[in-house]
């Protein structure tokens, strides 16, 4: 069975992909033209499972850069940066909020309690309280889900991921190591448990 957090990131993920296919058609509502940013759905080398080099990982939680106010427009969410420290984090890959012509990185993420943990340059694009808050990220990526390490029962992988719709119609590939953890009906609904 779900959490109470889990079920209402599933919806609010669920809606926010339901709304981006509307909100599309406008944009931002700018009619000039906007420099940079990515806009296509082609994996870079952090979206295709590749492994770490054992490099730290400095830019966890390290500030993101906001764009210069001149190139959004009025309807673009006003992003904030926050700390990593969310629990419940639910991927949905690029739509709205997330809005690289607005210039907030292009993959959203459900959270509570903060932003994904373990990612760099998240900016909190809305809050809605009870519903979670999301935040656009520049990686897609799977996302631990720490107060979740319960439902991972197998010795090895204590830890709970979720990985988020890639694009093509599946999911971003799992860290290695990691166990299918169950899923569910809908495209973010693909959970693992790592090591």
């Amino acid at each position: 069975m779900f959490s109470r957090h889990a079920l209402a990131l599933i919806v609010a993920a669920s809606t926010a992909g339901s709304c981006a296919a509307i909100l599309a058609v406008g944009g931002c509502g700018s009619d000039s033209t906007v420099t940079g940013g990515a806009t296509d759905d082609a994996p870079s080398g952090s979206e295709t499972g590749a492994t770490n080099d054992g490099a730290a990982d400095a830019g966890t939680d390290s500030p993101a850069t906001l764009a210069d106010g001149a190139t959004m427009d009025a309807s673009c969410p006003k992003g904030k940066v926050v700390a990593s420290t969310g629990e419940t984090c639910i991927g949905f890959g690029k739509g709205t909020p997330c809005d690289t012509a607005c210039g907030l990185p292009a993959y959203g993420f459900v959270c509570f309690n903060g932003g994904p943990p373990g990612f760099a340059g998240c900016v909190q694009a809305s809050s809605t309280g009870s519903f979670g808050d999301t935040y656009c990220c520049p990686d897609n990526k799977c996302v631990p889900q720490p107060d979740q390490d319960k439902e991972c029962k197998a010795a090895g992988t204590p830890h709970r991921y979720q990985c988020p719709p890639d694009g093509t119609g599946g999911s971003v590939a799992p860290p290695a190591g990691c166990a299918d953890g169950g899923g569910g009906g809908s495209a973010v609904e693909r959970f693992y448990c790592c090591p």
